[in-house]
C-alpha cells in the first residue's frame, strides 16, 4: 500500500506485474479451494504461471479472483498487467487437466474450444475486483481470446537492449498494428 500511495503522490498510476492464475504457496491453494488439484490432491498443472493453477469451473474461483484484485485496487493501484496468458490459455486446452476441473465443462466443444471458454471465465472476476475505471493489460500474446475484458495487450515478447531484441519487437507492432 505504501508503494502505491508514493507512486501515486508523484502524480503517476500506481501499476503493478502478477501471473494472477499460477499460485505456489500451498496455504493459499487450501484456504481458497480454487485451484485444479488432482485425484492425490496434487497440482493437475505445474507451469511458468505457479506451481498450481486457478480452477476457472471452481465456485470458489470468482471470489478468490475478484478479492484478489479488489485488494490490491485498494492499496492504490490503477494499472494491472497479468502476465503469461498464453501458458495459461495453453493450461485450460489440455484435457488432462481439464478432466481435474471441479465445474461443469461446456459440451460438444473440443478441448481447445473449452480452454477458451473456461478462460473467459476468469476475466469477468478481475476486472469486478480492479473496477472499470482500471486498466488491465495482458501479457505475453495476443489477447483475443480476453477481449472485453482487458484495455490492451503486450504483444511481443520481453524486450531486451539488443538490435534483435527491437527488431522482435518491431515485427510485433507491424504484425497486429491493425489490432490498435
Amino acid at each position: 500500500p505504501g508503494l502505491a500511495k508514493a507512486i501515486t503522490d508523484l502524480g503517476l498510476d500506481a501499476g503493478i506485474w502478477l501471473a494472477p492464475h499460477g499460485q505456489s504457496n500451498r496455504a493459499v491453494v487450501d484456504k481458497s479451494g480454487a485451484f485444479i488439484l488432482n485425484d492425490k490432491g496434487e497440482s493437475a498443472s505445474k507451469s511458468w504461471e505457479g506451481d498450481y493453477l486457478v480452477d476457472p469451473t471452481s465456485p470458489q474461483m470468482p471470489a478468490y479472483f475478484t478479492d484478489l484484485f479488489r485488494t490490491m485496487r485498494s492499496w492504490g493501484y490503477t494499472y494491472f498487467k497479468i502476465d503469461s496468458q498464453m501458458i495459461v490459455l495453453r493450461e485450460y486446452r489440455r484435457p488432462e487437466v481439464q478432466k481435474f476441473m471441479k465445474g461443469p465443462l461446456p459440451e460438444g466443444m473440443s478441448p481447445a474450444d473449452i480452454g477458451v471458454e473456461v478462460y473467459r471465465r476468469t476475466m469477468a472476476p478481475m476486472r469486478e475486483g480492479i473496477g472499470p475505471e482500471s486498466f488491465l493489460l495482458s501479457c505475453w500474446g495476443i489477447p483475443l481470446h480476453a477481449m472485453g475484458h482487458v484495455n490492451g495487450s503486450r504483444t511481443a515478447g520481453d524486450v531486451v537492449q539488443s538490435w534483435d531484441g527491437y527488431l522482435i519487437a518491431a515485427m510485433a507492432v507491424q504484425q497486429w498494428n491493425h489490432l490498435h
